[in-house]
């Protein structure tokens, strides 16, 4: 067996492929597994930053492991900072201290600047004439905004671009704090992904079961279609506005609404469309259903209604489930769509007649 003292990877293993990890693998046994496996991890992590970012490291990355009597602790010596990493919180990192979570959380960290730096390359393209392809996710993000928004302000800047896809994963967040059983919110979240199948994402040729449109997209079938924009005139007469589709999709609440009562709202909406969507698919796929299907006229009528009939009844789900959340003292009793009963206990407005 190896005794102590063994020395980390110096800035020529870095350089090579496989050598760190090859040297940091003789610790092995030696150490306490979660401290040799988050070690493997920034060892791992440094390499690559070297490697794809050219990062420079210091030549003076040798550290000394010293393993105390127990077993248990390695050198108190900082061993990220002679790497190349700075943690976020301030502070280095002490390899006594170093998970295998935290040590993955710095390599993800690493991949997402990667990441950020190849989409803000292919945004800059998007703005000269080229068409770019979705690759990442901070590409998926801006597509959505500019989707939603109808407009490509998302991409006229960085700032403009790192602002939306923010806003997508804060929205995101609070609906996904909501106390609500997850099947009313994966809807929304396959939304902004595009993670429905449609006919336009399957490339088929499918028309729309409500409308006849040929192969409808996630806008046609969650604003476009005739179903969403009669559910869309009843929620624009009870608040006494003009919902637009990023009212929607990015959950912005109008003036005179609740963020919290619109993010439930937004959830229940994108819930109804997806199971109207559904039923639409039933209804163009006769051959694979055992329910009958309507003439056309009549189809459209009953898809409309399926929606918001749902919409209502997940509203009355989530009061039924949490009448009082604790922002419900901020709900007046006249507030559109969900009310409070003396501001304690929440109720579903009635849709209009």
């Amino acid at each position: 067996m190896i005794k102590p003292p063994y020395t980390l990877p110096s800035y020529a293993d870095l350089n090579a492929p496989g050598t760190a990890l090859h040297a940091l693998n003789k610790l092995r046994g030696c150490l306490p597994a979660p401290v040799f496996m988050g070690a493997w991890h920034v060892v791992h992590s440094a390499f690559e930053a070297y490697r794809h970012n050219n990062i420079n490291i210091p030549a003076n990355v040798n550290e000394i492991i010293q393993p105390n009597s127990n077993r248990v602790t390695a050198s108190q010596k900082a061993m990220l900072a002679p790497v190349g990493w700075i943690r976020p919180t301030g502070g280095p990192i002490r390899l006594t201290k170093l998970s295998v979570k935290s040590a993955t959380d710095l390599l993800l960290s690493l991949q997402e600047q990667t990441e950020w730096r190849g989409s803000e390359e292919r945004r800059q393209m998007r703005l000269n004439g080229n068409v770019q392809p979705v690759k990442g996710r901070r590409d998926r993000l801006l597509q959505y905004v500019a989707l939603a928004e109808g407009t490509e302000n998302c991409y006229q800047s960085a700032e403009n671009a790192d602002a939306a896809t923010k806003a997508v994963c804060s929205m995101l967040r609070r609906a996904h704090r909501i106390r609500w059983n997850n099947k009313y919110k994966e809807p929304l979240w396959r939304l902004v992904y595009n993670g429905l199948p449609t006919a336009a994402r399957l490339h088929k040729d499918d028309p729309c079961g409500c409308c006849g449109t040929d192969r409808p997209d996630i806008k046609h079938h969650f604003w476009d279609c005739p179903a969403v924009q009669n559910l869309v005139a009843r929620i624009n007469t009870l608040t006494n506005t003009q919902i637009t589709r990023d009212n929607i999709w990015l959950a912005r609440p109008m003036a005179g609404i609740s963020s919290s009562v619109w993010s439930v709202v937004c959830v229940a909406v994108v819930a109804a469309l997806d199971s109207a969507r559904k039923l639409a698919y039933v209804y163009t796929h006769p051959k694979k259903s055992s329910t009958p299907i309507p003439p056309f006229v009549e189809r459209q009528q009953l898809i409309t209604r399926h929606v918001i009939t749902y919409f209502w009844e997940f509203l009355a789900d989530y009061v039924t489930v949490h009448p009082s959340p604790p922002w419900v003292k901020d709900i007046p009793p006249t507030h559109p769509l969900i009310s409070s009963l003396d501001y304690s206990t929440l109720r579903v407005v009635p849709p209009p007649t």
